[in-house]
């Protein structure tokens, strides 16, 4: 009777801890969407073991989908009910999936959080996240349009390195300087030649963008916008400094020497190690309003019909922890999101100790040291706009025609899209 009596306790004793046990390791799974290429799954893979290690509560899971197809998967994903926990949002359709109410205010989780208040991102990359006062997301793959010198070229040129205050008067008789064609090397890159690099010579010869920051007024026939128009159309043309379709190619690249000057990413620092030539970053060169370097980012969100938004939370939190920046950094090779001088030997690391000294003293300092930073505020229109601008600015640097008549041309035509008298 007594064995089995000790019998049953011992088997119900067992059940027990074989119940609590299984409620001990039951963890909450975490699903991330993203896109990429044929190596990208095994990055994420490898973030998200360092995110489970750190959350044993958790297990976090990685889809990864092709580039072309993966804006049109998550819009269909979200509309079916299908909710990856975190997905990435691309900067260009921010404003469209925020104003389909797509995506989760995370503001409210941000302002409770002592994680995120200590994160010390930079506030122009907190900026790519928002949507009309909104926070949407958490940065990521933020960057920003850098200058690039030939710094064999100014010295056989005899010409100092320029400050990194220099200005468009100083671009304009270094590339002039610089500019030998018959050589296969052009003095500067076309700056202004469409979209975004256009985009943002009209922020610092008008202070703002194509469009007023208030949406109320086309800005492309400023008077300082057509200044810049004809600057970059006389270096083009009147000094034949700058290649454009239809004048003999160089055969090089940005990266093999094509020009003395040009415009390049931040990120792109390893990319430039090939060139046979010392080389340089530098800020943009100063215009009359401003000498700002363009950037944007995307971020990573939070359906805003998630079933669990408090575990998309987690892994959003995590991402701007000390550790979660440096897998950013270490495993998928994107720039620090703060001043943070270990993320940035981390990131530049790859690059020569003189190029990474450069470089890291170029943006870090000059650069997002000095906030010379203007993060691009895409609108759901941006698509039909830069089509429109990118049609007349080859008319004007390709086909030479008046920048007053096709900035005419053009603002009637944005005029139209925006819905503007």
């Amino acid at each position: 009777m007594n064995r089995m009596r000790d019998r049953i306790v011992i088997t119900f004793f067992l059940f027990l801890f074989l119940c609590l046990s299984s409620i001990a390791v039951a963890k909450t799974p975490v699903r991330l969407a993203t896109y990429g290429q044929a190596d990208t799954l095994a990055v994420f893979k490898e973030i998200a073991e360092w995110f489970n290690r750190s959350n044993p509560d958790y297990e976090l899971d990685v889809e990864v989908y092709a580039y072309g197809e993966y804006p049109t998967k998550i819009t269909i994903m979200l509309a079916s009910g299908i909710y990856p926990d975190v997905f990435l949002t691309w900067a260009q359709y921010l404003p469209s999936w925020a104003e389909q109410g797509m995506l989760l205010n995370i503001e409210p989780y941000w302002q409770k959080s002592r994680v995120a208040q200590r994160a010390r991102l930079y506030p122009f990359a907190m900026e790519a996240a928002k949507y009309k006062g909104r926070l949407y997301g958490v940065p990521y793959d933020f960057s920003s349009i850098v200058w690039a010198l030939n710094l064999d070229a100014l010295a056989e040129a005899g010409l100092p390195e320029p400050p990194p205050d220099w200005d468009v008067e100083m671009l304009k008789e270094y590339a002039i300087k610089l500019n030998k064609p018959d050589q296969g090397r052009y003095g500067v890159k076309l700056g202004a030649q469409s979209g975004i690099t256009n985009w943002q010579w009209t922020v610092n010869y008008t202070g703002q963008g194509w469009i007023t920051d208030d949406f109320q007024q086309v800005n492309v026939e400023h008077p300082k916008n057509i200044e810049m128009l004809e600057f970059w159309q006389d270096i083009v043309w009147a000094y034949d400094a700058a290649w454009v379709s239809g004048k003999p190619a160089t055969g090089k690249d940005d990266f093999t020497g094509a020009y003395a000057i040009w415009w390049s990413w931040a990120h792109w620092g390893a990319r430039h190690e090939v060139s046979p030539f010392e080389w340089t970053f530098i800020t943009y060169p100063k215009g009359p309003a401003g000498q700002e370097s363009f950037a944007h980012g995307h971020l990573w969100s939070i359906p805003a019909m998630s079933p669990q938004p408090d575990a998309g939370w987690v892994v959003l939190e995590w991402m701007l922890t000390d550790e979660g920046q440096r897998a950013v950094v270490e495993l998928n090779n994107r720039l620090p999101l703060s001043p943070n001088n270990d993320l940035w030997n981390r990131y530049y690391g790859n690059l020569s100790p003189r190029n990474r000294q450069r470089v890291q003293k170029a943006v870090m300092e000059n650069i997002y040291g000095q906030n010379l930073v203007r993060t691009m505020n895409y609108w759901p229109t941006w698509p039909d706009v830069e089509r429109v601008m990118n049609a007349h600015l080859t008319n004007i640097f390709n086909r030479r025609q008046s920048p007053r008549s096709e900035m005419a041309s053009a603002a009637k035509e944005i005029r139209a899209i925006l819905g503007l008298k």
